[in-house]
């Protein structure tokens, strides 16, 4: 199983796995707590739409772009989230099923925004669920 390490974000070492399992559809969302994190039948489709070989490189770039994005919202204060940067993590987000991250990321792009380290936090949750799986 290969890996991606964000650890040159400067967070805490965050490993992702770029290859879900074969059993994808076997449970339609990841829990986190109380949360659902990843929506799995979104990674089939996405799977079953672009082919097994191009489904790795493809959620390997996503998270890592993303993971950009996220270490440039940490860095801003609240309400002066970038509207482009909150867009583009919905966007990431809603590709990779982390249906809870995309929906809190329209949220503050059409309402008051939610603090930075909510953003980051629940990003980092989502990916440890995604890698869970």
């Amino acid at each position: 199983m290969k890996t991606t390490n964000f650890q040159h974000l400067g967070r805490r070492h965050l490993p992702l796995v770029d290859r879900i399992g074969e059993d994808l559809g076997r449970v339609g969302r990841l829990e986190w707590g109380d949360e659902m994190l990843v929506n799995k039948d979104r990674l089939t489709a996405l799977r079953d739409e672009i082919g097994a070989e191009g489904f790795d490189e493809v959620v390997s770039l996503f998270l890592q772009e993303s993971a950009e994005v996220v270490e440039r919202l940490g860095a801003q204060v609240p309400g002066g989230l970038s509207p482009e940067d909150l867009h583009f993590l919905k966007g990431s987000a809603l590709t990779l099923g982390f249906d809870d991250l995309a929906d809190l990321c329209r949220r503050s792009e059409i309402g008051p925004q939610a603090h930075p380290s909510a953003l980051r936090d629940l990003w980092e949750q989502s990916c440890a669920a995604y890698q869970a799986a």
